[in-house]
Formats: C-alpha cells, sequence, structure tokens
C-alpha cells in the first residue's frame, strides 16, 4: 500500500518536484544526505548553481542513460548538431572520456518546405504496431518508415535495405574486433511527383494571408469578453491584453490590407 501511494505522488507531482526528485535520484547536489563541497565544484567544473535550462538537460542525458543502464553496448544521444569545437575536443580526447563518441548522421530536406509538407509527409521510427501490422523481414525496431504523406503512401517503393557489419564490442560499446560487412546496404527506388512547387507555395502563402486575417478581425485589444450574448459564433472575439498581444495584432496588421 505505501508503495502505491508512492507512485501516485509521483504521477500527481509538479514540474519542480519532479525536478527535484531527479535531482536527488542521479545525485546532482548531494550525494547521499552529502552536499557537495565548494572545492569538489571547483575539481570538476560544477557551477555554484545551475541555470533551470542547464539542469533540465542534465536530467534529460542522466534518465536516457540510467534507462539503458544494464545494457552499455546500446549507445545514447547526448547532443545534437554539435559545433567543429566540440567534435575536435571529443575526438583528441577520446581515450580520456570512454564511451563517448561522435558520429555522423543524415537527414531529410524536403524540397517546398511547410508548403508541400502535407503532401510529401515525412519519416519516423517505426513502432511495435507498424512492426507487427507489416510483418517484414526487412524492417527490424529501428527502422525509419514512411509516417504520413507520400512518405508513408510509397514506403514500400521507397524502402531500401538496410547493410550488416559484425563487430564484437566491450561493456561500454567500444569495438574490439571489426569482422567487416556480412551485408552490402541497397537504396530504394526513386520517386518523382508531378507537383508544381512553385503554385504550392504560392496556395499556401494565400491561405496562410486569408487565415491570418481572419485571427486579426477577431484579435480584440481588452482583458475579457463576454460570449453569453453573442448568438452567432462568427461574433466571438479573441481577448489579448497584454504586451504581446498588442505586437501580434500590430504585426498581423499589414497582412490583414494585403490585396
Amino acid at each position: 500500500m505505501e508503495k502505491r501511494t508512492s507512485t501516485i505522488w509521483k504521477l500527481n507531482s509538479t514540474a519542480d518536484e519532479i525536478v527535484s526528485y531527479l535531482s536527488d535520484k542521479f545525485c546532482v547536489f548531494a550525494q547521499g544526505e552529502k552536499k557537495y563541497t565548494d572545492k569538489e565544484k571547483k575539481d570538476y567544473g560544477l557551477p555554484q548553481q545551475f541555470e533551470k535550462s542547464d539542469l533540465l538537460d542534465i536530467l534529460n542525458i542522466r534518465y536516457a542513460l540510467s534507462l539503458q543502464a544494464y545494457q552499455k553496448y546500446l549507445s545514447v544521444t547526448v547532443a545534437k548538431d554539435v559545433s567543429d569545437e566540440t567534435v575536435v575536443a571529443i575526438m583528441e580526447n577520446q581515450y580520456d572520456i570512454s564511451g563517448v563518441d561522435i558520429k555522423q548522421d543524415t537527414i531529410r530536406v524536403y524540397e517546398g518546405g511547410e508548403a508541400c509538407s502535407s503532401i510529401l509527409g515525412y519519416t519516423g521510427t517505426i513502432s511495435s504496431e507498424e512492426l507487427k501490422e507489416r510483418d517484414d523481414s526487412k524492417l527490424t525496431i529501428n527502422s525509419i518508415v514512411g509516417k504520413s504523406g507520400m512518405e508513408q503512401y510509397l514506403d514500400q517503393v521507397l524502402q531500401g535495405r538496410d547493410g550488416k557489419k559484425e563487430v564484437y564490442v566491450d561493456n561500454t560499446g567500444r569495438t574490439t574486433q571489426d569482422l567487416g560487412v556480412i551485408q552490402q546496404p541497397r537504396a530504394g527506388k526513386d520517386v518523382y511527383l508531378s507537383i508544381d512547387v512553385e503554385l504550392q507555395k504560392k496556395t499556401y502563402e494565400a491561405l496562410e494571408r486569408k487565415i491570418a486575417d481572419i485571427l486579426v478581425q477577431h484579435l480584440i485589444n481588452t482583458k475579457t469578453f463576454d460570449k453569453k450574448g453573442v448568438d452567432d459564433t462568427t461574433e466571438i472575439k479573441i481577448p489579448i491584453y497584454d504586451d504581446v498581444g498588442v505586437k501580434t495584432i500590430n504585426s498581423f496588421a499589414p497582412i490583414s490590407m494585403a490585396p
């Protein structure tokens, strides 16, 4: 019963309570009941006080690492889009920071931006439900598949085959023996669409202006709006009374006057 109450307390905790709980769990400010001394903070390069954003980043990393505490051969991504200086610093000091490595990855770039996003869709890691439903021997729990739009509709055409490489690693994930490639990767097929990108962009911009125009017409610079006496929902206004609201109204005003 005591354990059950503890679980309910965690589910109903505030953000500050969760941060405090995780900080204690991962020994951010103290080791048990013993707080870190000024000398220890200086020796390990710890600040006297963490900014909230820095503390959240630390807790995110420590939590991700804790989920794989007994599977040290699995890597955890702690940062993306790092600078060249960071890459150099890590590569030069790999001997002293065992288990930390830099890996290059590819990203998908879509022509047309937001204007074509609803058509092209996007990709993501396959879910367990999708993996079971598709029952494809080429797919694994780490496979990237189409999630919406043409990416999803033409996924089996675009989907290639992953390569395989056999290696031996130690308990920190470091490669101790490379047995080489046992299966070469194979790219998927190319698909050409008949979308007029420029027309799509112009249509998207016109629709965006129209929606912004409708929004501006319903914004009013006041604290409250009484909708009890309004029968027509199109007459309902959106009250905004702060600096941000005033700036929003002013920034949208030229759009409402656009032809």
